[in-house]
């Protein structure tokens, strides 16, 4: 049996004294500089450079008790040097491998290499350490072969499209807000301020047409919205997927660039979904869920950024023939009573917004523009909606064979779900009034994964529904 071992790249030393680097590494460099500049010693100096020169010793230690060794079966992971600890995993128990470098790991030639499995803590890596270039290609070698695989790349505009579909105000703000902040107090100006003041005398050349606080919150928006889009773009842009026997690779990014590769074994779900903007230009992206795949909450691996419907289907199929659907799917009558049933929501809720908005128009005649726009945002989310209701009144459906599928809603999103029967955690089943009269239901799907991906398909036969679930699952369903 072939052993191979690798050993950590030197700059693990840095990422080891990252959670010190706050408390004790600015503290010694500010304090050296006032020597430098002022010739004064701070008191507490000879404590922090003792305190410093001892993590150094930690970290060093520490890295050089790390190492990595594979065989043909399992992956072995050695770290500590005072309290030493082994952890053997099967290698066909991967969930996946991801590889990250940034323009310093680049310098170095190094990558941070990340090792996952489904044992692991949400939202967290099982294992991080950094290593050489050239051995992190050799590590996913070992793992996974060296098998040719046919390269599919994707342009800047698809990649545009799926940066403009996930980017978001809030994570604008969430990024940019500390940027602002660290940038003020390293120049000593108030960065916030003139940035306020400008998107101020901005926002009153419009106020003849919105109210000065819509303009003003609106631009704020739009720049943290611009900010989010930058990160997302150049997150994904070289986006490349390789499609093997077994596994995924798949690699994208500019500035910091990441690797992925994970087992078709290990996957719990594909999603392909569509979000308001993607249904604007009629296009799809394919998502894969994987057990432990991830640093965030619900976290999904990219597979095709954007395509329209019957490409992204042919590449599913390519990719996934082990969870195709050969079954036709149940799906909502088609007449004027189910459609009207799809749509009495949205009609309900515009009679409401337009009913509330002109009430308050009447009750508060000097905020009469900003209600006027608030409810022609109103009526747009609920056009929005509307929409949507119909989409699932066209191709709504959900197909129960031994690979499950679901075409529905989740929330404002269009989502196709496919996973084998066994990963399927919840089935709930809703019957209001007007089922019972019609003899429909609504039948939710929710995926057992830390995703926990759901589709809810509305008002399909529930004697057929119940009939197919207790054939599958082996339930007792009253038909």
């Amino acid at each position: 049996m072939i052993k191979s071992t690798f050993k950590a790249h030197p700059i693990m030393i840095l990422t080891l004294m990252k959670p010190y680097l706050f408390v004790l590494v600015l503290p010694l460099i500010r304090a050296l500089i006032q020597y430098l500049t002022r010739g004064e010693i701070d008191g507490l100096l000879t404590f922090e450079i003792l305190a410093f020169a001892f993590i150094v010793i930690i970290s060093f230690l520490s890295w050089r008790s790390i190492s990595i060794t594979v065989n043909d079966r399992y992956l072995t992971v050695k770290k500590g040097f005072l309290i030493k600890s082994r952890a053997v995993i099967e290698i066909s128990r991967l969930s996946s491998v991801s590889q990250k470098q940034s323009p310093i790991d680049f310098i170095a030639q190094s990558v941070d290499c990340s090792i996952n499995t489904e044992a692991g803590r949400p939202q967290k890596s099982d294992f991080n350490l950094k290593m050489y270039k050239n051995d992190a290609k050799r590590l996913l070698k070992l793992i996974y072969g060296e098998e040719v695989r046919a390269v599919i790349k994707f342009s800047a505009f698809r990649i545009a499209l799926l940066a403009a579909a996930t980017s978001s105000a809030a994570t604008g703000i969430i990024v940019g807000v500390p940027v602002i902040n660290q940038a003020s107090d390293l120049l000593g100006i108030a960065v916030s301020d003139m940035l306020l003041t400008e998107i101020n005398n901005v926002s009153s050349q419009f106020n003849n047409i919105f109210p000065p606080i819509v303009n003003t919150l609106t631009l704020i928006l739009l720049a943290a919205y611009g900010v989010s889009f930058i990160i997302s773009f150049f997150k994904n842009i070289n986006f490349k997927l390789q499609n093997g026997k077994g596994d995924i690779d798949i690699q994208s990014g500019f500035f910091v660039r990441k690797r992925i590769i994970f087992k078709k074994s290990q996957i719990n779900n594909i999603c392909l979904e569509q979000s308001p903007l993607l249904r604007l230009f009629k296009r799809f992206s394919m998502r894969a869920s994987i057990g432990g795949y991830g640093d965030r909450r619900g976290e999904k691996a990219v597979v095709v950024p954007v395509a329209a419907h019957g490409e992204i289907e042919k590449q599913f199929k390519t990719h996934f023939p082990m969870i195709a659907v050969n079954g036709s799917p149940i799906k909502p009558k088609r007449s004027v009573t189910s459609l009207n049933r799809f749509l009495y929501i949205p009609a309900i809720l515009l009679m409401l917004i337009i009913a509330v908005g002109l009430s308050f128009c009447f009750a508060f005649p000097y905020f009469e523009n900003l209600i006027l726009f608030l409810t022609i945002v109103a009526i747009a989310v609920d056009l929005y909606y509307a929409s949507l209701c119909y989409r699932n009144y066209k191709h709504g459906g959900i197909c129960l064979e031994e690979c499950i599928f679901a075409s529905g809603s989740s929330g404002f999103m269009v989502r196709e779900l496919y996973c084998d029967k066994t990963h399927i955690g919840i089935i709930k089943i809703t019957e209001t009034p007007a089922d019972r009269k019609f003899k429909t239901c609504k039948v939710k799907l929710t995926v057992r994964s830390e995703n926990a991906d759901s589709v809810r398909v509305r008002n399909i036969d529930t004697q057929s529904a119940k009939k197919y679930l207790n054939k599958i699952f082996n339930l007792n369903i009253d038909e």
